[in-house]
């Protein structure tokens, strides 16, 4: 039998039963019989050896059984890809896969993170081949990713075997929802302590706060308000909260006065507003003249302080006069 010998400085392997009938040639890696062949010159299949019911075609099948025409990627056809001999080459060792190392995202969008956002973890998984100089690399990570850690498979291929390799990614959220609270409220009394948290104005004040969160869809809203407002100013806590726990906090203020107040009128120079503390007094049954001008706030008027004439009337009227 043939033994093992040298080839102008290729190895040919010996003669032996290659799981075949009778011994062949086993060949090589880099031998210069791969897809060095032409079907066309191989015989008929008459014996019809793959009972596919064609004995025309050329033989299907190699020596041990293996099917012919495996043409291997990243080597060059001389014909069709069949190779030359009785033995037909099978690539039996796989890609070289290894996975990038396991990384921390931070949440960015709702349920996770993007696969967008692990960009770089994902170019950094590489494969190698000892045939095919550029095997697929495929994985089955989700998009997005959950929150906790996430195993993911990569998997080279190289058309005839594959491997794979596993790596992680951790997701987490340590961003806090936004909270948006509404402006300060002015609202006068409505019991003998203070203002109902169940007046239409209180109410729309303390629905008007929102939150929004990255990866919470649904972020927890509280306030600190109690069911009645002293009298005075009342600091209104409003919390926000995702599923994490991460928590945001903004305050807005509730004003509850005795009774409606009258402000002065006066130009911007003076303090005319409740911020400002600008003169101002109770609305009751006592005032100067019949028109007062009840307001939860004053405001500057660049017209106070002007000389109005009085309007000429032929009514016997006295004179009515705004107390402002």
């Amino acid at each position: 039998m043939l033994a093992s010998h040298d080839d102008n400085g290729q190895t040919v392997p010996a003669l032996a039963f290659n799981n075949g009938l009778t011994p062949t040639i086993a060949l090589l890696v880099g031998g210069p019989a791969i897809d060095a062949g032409d079907s066309s010159l191989s015989p008929t299949d008459t014996t019809d050896l793959d009972s596919d019911q064609n004995t025309s075609e050329p033989l299907p099948l190699d020596q041990r059984g293996i099917p012919r025409l495996i043409d291997l990627p990243g080597v060059d056809n001389v014909g069709d890809g069949l190779d030359i001999g009785a033995f037909e080459f099978t690539d039996t060792t796989p890609p070289t896969m290894t996975a990038p190392p396991d990384i921390t995202l931070e949440g960015n969008t709702i349920g996770g993170a993007t696969q967008a956002a692990a960009s770089a973890f994902f170019e950094a998984a590489v494969a190698t081949d000892d045939l095919h100089p550029s095997p697929t690399i495929t994985h089955d990570a989700p998009d997005p990713f959950p929150l906790g850690t996430t195993v993911v498979t990569f998997t080279a291929g190289d058309g005839f075997n594959d491997s794979t390799a596993s790596a992680t990614i951790s997701v987490e959220d340590t961003t806090p929802p936004t909270l948006t609270v509404p402006d300060d409220l002015l609202i006068t009394r409505n019991v003998a302590g203070g203002a109902e948290a169940t007046l239409a104005a209180v109410a729309a004040f303390l629905g008007g706060a929102t939150a929004g969160d990255l990866v919470d869809a649904n972020p927890s809203l509280t306030h600190s308000a109690p069911t009645v407002l002293p009298i005075g100013t009342n600091l209104i806590t409003f919390t926000a909260m995702d599923a994490s726990g991460n928590v945001q906090t903004a305050e807005a203020s509730i004003i509850v006065n005795v009774e409606f107040f009258d402000y002065g009128d006066a130009p911007s120079a003076y303090p005319v507003t409740f911020a400002q503390n600008g003169a101002r007094h109770i609305v009751d049954d006592l005032h100067l003249g019949v028109l007062v001008d009840v307001e939860a706030d004053g405001k500057p008027d660049k017209e106070a302080g002007r000389t109005v004439r009085a309007a000429t009337t032929t009514t016997a009227s006295p004179t009515k006069t705004a107390c402002s």
